[in-house]
């Protein structure tokens, strides 16, 4: 199996907000941000891959930085612990940081920004907002709770209620005189993934035999499930994201089975046939 490299993308806005910052004279500020973000979404890949997952991209924006890959399935409990893995670097760094204050203090002044950078990155990710780190985590543990449609109605709720509390803070700030766009930005990019809310998983999990692999070492129950000959290829990515095993009968217009898939052929078929290849027509 051939290793996919995570790749960082750059937006126009991100050049805009660059040109932006070392226009006012806050370069320096800019570059330890864009280290700490792209840090923090590097562990969210390394915990995705970690447990299993397939990233894509790193797409850098005015906004921050999202990863993306394939849409598809994740447990609650995954989806968890990879939104957790990049607030925890971030602090690690800070911590990081500390220390090298302790060993040499005259580091202080060239490394603050970096420190600032990481724990600011620290504490607005935990913001129970979508698709903030603390938001995913919120709805992780929420839809465990509750049905995914009250849980995403309770996020859409908190992020537009977010949104209008960062443009309320940006509005005030201007009428005294002070111009910050961190706050005007971010209300923005909170409204925007509120008002578009899907419950939507960036990472997707990996297809390949080691998923197979892994069940088998610790030992998985074995199903068989029956569709349609008209169900398409891309119902299967489900049976693959599941505790178990599933071996597949795709069954005619007479209700009797045409043919089988045992659970080692359905990743084979996930990886060679396009998604909208009808169960009939494979051979």
């Amino acid at each position: 199996m051939v290793k996919q490299q995570t790749k960082i993308k750059v937006g126009a806005s991100f050049f805009a907000l660059a040109f932006f910052m070392l226009v006012t004279k806050n370069g320096i500020y800019f570059l330890y941000y864009v280290v700490a973000v792209v840090l923090h979404e590097f562990a969210h890949a390394k915990a995705a891959k970690k447990l299993g997952y397939k990233t894509k991209d790193i797409c850098l924006s005015a906004f921050g930085a999202v990863l993306y890959g394939d849409f598809g399935d994740m447990s609650f409990a995954d989806e968890a612990k990879i939104a957790l893995a990049g607030p925890l670097l971030n602090l690690f760094m800070a911590v990081c940081t500390l220390a090298l204050w302790w060993a040499f203090p005259s580091l202080y002044v060239f490394t603050q920004p970096f420190y600032i950078a990481n724990v600011c990155i620290f504490a607005i990710n935990l913001l129970p907002c979508y698709p903030l780190d603390g938001g995913r985590v919120l709805f992780a543990v929420m839809g465990q709770k509750l049905s995914e449609n009250k849980a995403k109605k309770l996020f859409v709720a908190l992020g537009v209620a977010m949104s209008f509390l960062c443009f309320c803070l940006f509005l005030c700030l201007l009428f005294l005189g002070v111009v910050n766009l961190t706050f005007g930005l971010f209300g923005l990019f909170l409204f925007a993934n509120a008002t578009g809310f899907k419950s939507q998983k960036i990472y997707q999990r990996l297809v390949g035999l080691q998923l197979t692999k892994q069940k088998l070492q610790r030992g998985a129950e074995i199903k068989t499930v029956a569709l349609h000959c008209d169900n398409k290829v891309s119902c299967l990515a489900k049976y693959c994201c599941s505790n178990f095993l599933y071996n597949v009968q795709v069954v005619g217009d007479d209700n009797k089975v045409v043919s089988m898939f045992a659970f080692d052929e359905i990743e084979d078929i996930l990886i060679n046939y396009p998604p909208n290849t009808k169960l009939k027509q494979i051979d």
